[in-house]
């Protein structure tokens, strides 16, 4: 058993055949396009990230590391996402599936990624440290309630030269919040390439006051509006998008505090959906804790400002499976410690559970219940504090 990296087109294609075979089995042909010829073309592509297990000279398992920059507020983290881990029927039950995640996260931890995220249909990955960090939201509208909707503004296809506008407009609502991938205009080309629909919402003067981006009539990949002209004028054309496959509803792929949330509450009908499970969906674990706390310190001071523990002094001690972190906050400031103190507050927990507080997936208080977590009494709102309970979302155009 040897796990390397893709060197040749062979390679490529024989690794795109199990992806296809095994994501896409009723869509074959396409699935391998996209494994064969999408994929390396994302502009952060590069042929070591995607890690294949070869068996007498066969490949017979693949795992693909996505390389992305992920907004924690201010703070940016450099992410490591997996996706199309697959192996072959016949070599299953073999241990070439721990392989491979063992080899992705060596990998991952030499060439300095800070996190890891996957999407997971199931609890596989819990055994490796991943837990869930948010959970899958929508907004569901009949399209009758849709397609009453009136606005001034144009739904008209995207042009090449309205991608400016799109990314500003994404930038304004998706980099505010804890999730967000950052996107390169070159990364926004390559996604927009692999979708069927692509609207915009447009004044009088040609300004792109929203985008849709879908690819099945019924749901909308990822939704921006401006205000509640460009909401109403997107629901709109959602709607009879839907209806002109004889749908009765659509489906939108929005947090439910976004402002396109807001807007459709207010315009029309419609139900705001959450869907999660405790060991599936959208996961995430540390690969280096001191390194992405070290980029993390400035949004925590920015959290513990916005606080009632604004003006707190002192240690905060946080033992974890991957290590200790101390972090000092002095002045509104937080620091990484690198002393070996044992004085100040104290908290004992898994790395994973650390990551669902970053994300705000979950409270300090709550997580201060579980059985393998200790807080000290003076600790647990200092970490709500640090790590509040908010609404991490990724947007739809970067799953992978």
């Amino acid at each position: 058993m040897l796990i390397r990296p893709v060197v040749s087109p062979t390679d490529l294609e024989q690794a795109a055949s199990l992806g296809a075979s095994t994501y896409r089995p009723n869509h074959y042909e396409e699935g391998k396009r996209y494994w064969r010829d999408g994929v390396p073309a994302d502009p952060t592509y590069q042929p070591s990230n995607q890690r294949v297990l070869e068996v007498d000279g066969k490949i017979v398992g693949q795992v693909l590391i996505v390389d992305r920059t992920l907004a924690v507020g201010v703070a940016r983290l450099r992410v490591g996402g997996l996706s199309g881990l697959a192996v072959a029927p016949e070599s299953r039950e073999q241990g070439h599936a721990e392989a491979l995640m063992q080899d992705a996260l060596s990998y991952m931890n030499k060439q300095r990624y800070d996190l890891s995220l996957v999407h997971a249909a199931e609890g596989f990955y819990l055994r490796y440290g991943y837990a869930p960090v948010w959970p899958l939201y929508s907004l569901k509208i009949t399209v009758e309630d849709a397609t009453r909707l009136a606005s001034p503004l144009r739904v008209r296809p995207l042009a090449a030269d309205d991608v400016p506008a799109v990314m500003a407009l994404y930038e304004s609502v998706a980099l505010t919040r804890v999730g967000s991938f950052v996107r390169s205009e070159p990364y926004w080309r390559w996604r927009l390439a692999r979708l069927r629909r692509l609207r915009v919402a447009t004044d009088g003067e040609g300004n792109v006051r929203g985008y849709l981006l879908a690819d099945a009539p019924t749901e909308v990949r990822e939704a921006v509006a401006a205000d509640r002209e460009a909401a109403a004028a997107l629901l709109a054309d959602a709607g009879r998008a839907a209806r002109e496959v004889g749908a009765d509803e659509c489906r939108i792929y929005v947090p439910p505090d976004d402002p396109l949330t807001r807007w459709a509450l207010e315009l029309c009908p419609a139900e705001v959906c959450q869907a999660s499970r405790p060991d599936a969906g959208w996961m995430a674990r540390f690969v280096d804790l001191s390194r992405a706390f070290a980029k993390l310190t400035e949004e925590l001071a920015v959290r513990l400002i916005r606080s009632p523990y604004r003006d707190w002094r002192g240690r905060l001690r946080i033992l974890t499976d991957m290590g200790t972190l101390i972090l000092g906050c002095r002045f509104s400031e937080v620091t990484l410690l690198d002393d070996g103190s044992t004085t100040g507050l104290y908290c004992r927990l898994p790395q994973a559970k650390l990551a669902q507080l970053l994300f705000g997936y979950r409270s300090a208080f709550e997580v201060a219940d579980d059985a393998d977590v200790y807080m000290g009494r003076d600790a647990v709102p200092v970490m709500a504090a640090l790590f509040p309970r908010t609404t991490a979302f990724l947007a739809g155009l970067d799953w992978f």
